[in-house]
């Protein structure tokens, strides 16, 4: 009895309080900065600043391969935003956030026209930073996001959706009668006007209305991979030219714009007869038009 006493009093405290080692706890280091073309589980939409004024992102999103299904694509990264002061009264974020915008239309420029169009994009931007424990390691980096505006998912890269007017991207609206102008809406719902692409044009610009609709037809047929439509199809190519001025009063106009005119802006259109459509002609080859049943 008294040796199994011993044993215990000897045994006990060790499982108790196992031995000790001598040395310095360690945290792993934060993750470094993502890269351009990294894709992201989540889809983001604007920014969110910290307590400093920096943008900052919390919880950190996670990353996945971009042949996975992912909500957004980093477009854009740089290592600290440039300074606002001045400029707008916008934040750095939301200047940044426009340079996003620019770039992406700027690569989608199309091949087969003579004039600078944009892509009409349905696409939804962002932008993250730094979670806190970068921030807390001197991260200040800020990265742009994009993905498609109503937060579906992707399974392939914005560079090849952009250069190939995939039909994810369609912008697509439904004519009000009374009000006479179109609300957005999703291309896989009833529509009768899917915009393809914008024009800006500068003061003083002498475009003619013939040039436009050229070229809004060349657009057109390098968008759908068809014959540009006609009448007999049951749709149409449009275009439709607003002017604004200095007054910030705005009006629709033919071209060329008028001499008091402070710029312009033009879209080109793929109009119905009134039928219905329930899918983007992004890409739609020789397939049947897509009308509502």
């Amino acid at each position: 009895m008294l040796m199994l006493a011993l044993l215990a009093v000897i045994v006990v405290p060790k499982v108790l309080n196992p031995a000790s080692v001598e040395g310095a706890a360690s945290v792993a280091p934060p993750p470094p900065p993502p890269s351009a073309g990294d894709c992201l589980l989540e889809p983001f939409s604007g920014y969110t600043d910290s307590d400093s004024g920096r943008v900052q992102t919390d919880p950190a999103p996670t990353f996945v391969a971009c042949t996975e299904s992912h909500g957004a694509e980093i477009h854009r990264i740089v290592d600290v935003l440039p300074p606002s002061a001045g400029r707008d009264g916008l934040t750095a974020a939301e200047h940044f956030m426009g340079d996003c915008w620019s770039d992406l239309h700027a690569e989608g420029r199309i091949a087969g026209t003579t004039l600078h169009w944009q892509w009409a994009l349905e696409l939804q931007l962002g932008v993250i930073g730094p979670d806190h424990r970068q921030s807390a390691a001197g991260q200040q980096w800020a990265a742009c996001t994009v993905g498609l505006s109503r937060g579906e998912p992707l399974t392939t890269t914005f560079d090849q959706l952009v250069r190939n007017g995939d039909p994810a991207l369609g912008s697509c609206g439904r004519v009000e009668p009374t009000q006479g102008w179109a609300m957005s809406v999703p291309c896989n719902e009833p529509h009768d006007l899917e915009w393809v692409g914008y024009l800006g044009i500068d003061p003083g610009s002498q475009l003619t209305q013939d040039e436009v609709d050229a070229d809004c037809t060349a657009l057109v047929t390098a968008s759908t991979g068809r014959d540009a439509p006609t009448t007999a199809d049951g749709i149409r190519v449009a275009t439709d030219t607003t002017a604004w001025y200095t007054s910030a009063d705005s009006q629709s106009v033919a071209l060329p714009l008028p001499p008091d005119a402070a710029g312009g802006w033009t879209s080109c259109e793929i109009r119905t007869d009134g039928r219905m459509l329930v899918g983007s002609l992004r890409r739609l080859g020789d397939a049947p038009l897509p009308w509502a049943p």
